[in-house]
């Protein structure tokens, strides 16, 4: 363990989870966030942890399937791989039969999912990038870094806590659920050690939910 990868879990399991609390807890009080800042902050924050994290790897020497990157792909991960295609077609064929309700209405402000074209441009490249850090980070990395030392219930906790904690507060339902959803993707990873379906997963469904609100809104309009 090198003193980069001291900084980094500092920043996974501390700063950054502190940060965006406080920051969805004060949100009142600032000026709203457009939503191609909110993009790019993600996307920034999310390359400048990666970027540590490899560093950090690279400088050790460090096998790339203790990340959770395995190739070739072990059974587990296959079997992964099969349930997320499963889910994707599932994701697939719910956003293809989408109606609107008789209550449907376009996005309100505020809403996480882009409206206009500039904002789904930088979503499309944007929600790939952080999906794919944020498993790498807290699944393949904090796993590894604390599973050693502190045993493999903290390896679960511990990050699935920070993770749904990095989330921020807006609400009991949403602050429970990503930490109970990041709770299930660290079993995952801990169960399969391969992130490739998980990162999968990941990317398809902030994707597959921001088309489904965009043919609801369109046909609402």
């Amino acid at each position: 363990m090198t003193p980069l990868d001291t900084v980094l879990i500092l920043c996974l399991l501390v700063a950054l989870p502190g940060h965006n609390l406080w920051r969805s807890l004060t949100e009142a009080n600032r000026p709203p966030e457009t939503q191609i800042a909110r993009y790019w902050r993600g996307t920034l924050t999310a390359v400048v942890l990666t970027s540590m994290l490899a560093v950090a790897w690279a400088g050790s020497a460090r096998p790339l399937a203790s990340l959770g990157l395995d190739t070739p792909i072990a059974k587990p991960g296959l079997i992964g791989l099969g349930i997320a295609a499963i889910l994707v077609l599932a994701l697939l064929v719910m956003t293809a039969l989408t109606r609107p309700g008789g209550e449907s209405r376009a996005p309100v402000s505020g809403s996480p999912m882009p409206e206009t074209p500039a904002e789904w441009r930088l979503f499309l490249v944007s929600m790939p990038v952080i999906a794919i850090a944020w498993e790498l980070l807290y699944r393949g990395y904090l796993v590894w870094a604390i599973a050693p030392s502190l045993g493999p219930v903290a390896a679960v906790v511990l990050p699935a806590l920070a993770y749904g904690v990095a989330h921020g507060y807006r609400g009991r339902a949403q602050f429970v659920g990503s930490i109970v959803s990041a709770l299930l993707f660290t079993l995952g990873f801990v169960l399969t050690r391969s992130l490739w379906w998980l990162i999968m997963i990941h990317i398809a469904l902030p994707l597959f939910g921001a088309f489904a609100q965009r043919r609801i809104s369109a046909a609402a309009r």
